[in-house]
């Protein structure tokens, strides 16, 4: 019976030595892969008394003990795979107002003038009439007619004095909400409040997951709008 426990227990000694053996050899071959130092010596190369917080992570993970330490760096690719994704989108500024001075007195490259309800293109940035009479043709209002010239008849807009995300399929669009919101995580659909806006990561995230998911079609289905098409804005405009 003592030499069965004795076995058992190289086994499990052999066993473990192998996983680790392993977990040493798999960081060994990615480190080569992605030509990345040694954390051991970039810890040894900052010095014990660096008190930076990266020479404190780097020593850390260097007495790791080879299992972690595998599972650390898996999970930490896998994190920086997702914070490289690229965004459909323009770059966004964290505050609303930067967006809507920069936009809500500039002149819409169509038709030469101010809009009355100016439309921020999330994909490339131009300015658009949104539901201006001005730039209709055919029956389309101009977000209808750019998105068709932009990205293929799919299309996602700012509309600056909404502070709504106007999505546009085809000829067909519905509301989806606000990009920005203020200090309470509330929109401020018309801007009649007044608040400084802020732009929220986990609406922005949203909206990139329902574009690249390919599920605007079925979200406007599934979200039709009070009315079929933009309201048609016959108000007196000015020129820039």
């Amino acid at each position: 019976a003592a030499t069965a426990r004795s076995c058992a227990r190289t086994s499990m000694a052999c066993t473990a030595a192998a996983a680790a053996d392993a977990a040493d050899a798999e960081y060994a071959q990615l480190s080569r892969e992605l030509d990345l130092a040694n954390i051991a010596d970039a810890a040894e190369a900052l010095g014990p008394g660096a008190n930076l917080l990266p020479a404190r992570w780097l020593q850390h993970l260097a007495a790791a003990p080879a299992p972690p330490l595998a599972t650390l760096w898996r999970r930490a690719m896998a994190a920086s795979t997702r914070l490289v994704r690229e965004s459909p989108f323009i770059p966004l500024p964290t505050h609303y107002s930067e967006l809507y001075n920069r936009y809500t007195h500039a002149p819409c490259q169509v038709c030469g003038t101010v809009p009355l309800q100016p439309a921020v293109c999330l994909l490339c940035a131009q300015l658009v009439c949104a539901g201006g009479a001005c730039c209709r043709s055919g029956g389309d209002e101009e977000c209808t007619r750019h998105a068709a010239v932009c990205s293929g008849g799919i299309g996602a807009f700012v509309v600056l004095k909404a502070s709504t995300t106007l999505l546009v399929v085809g000829r067909r669009h519905s509301w989806w909400g606000s990009l920005f919101l203020d200090a309470h995580g509330e929109e401020d659909r018309g801007l009649t409040r007044g608040r400084p806006l802020l732009l929220n990561p986990q609406r922005l995230e949203a909206v990139i997951a329902l574009w690249e998911g390919h599920g605007l079609r079925e979200y406007l289905t599934h979200n039709p709008p009070p009315f079929p098409h933009l309201l048609l804005l016959r108000t007196r405009r000015t020129s820039h």
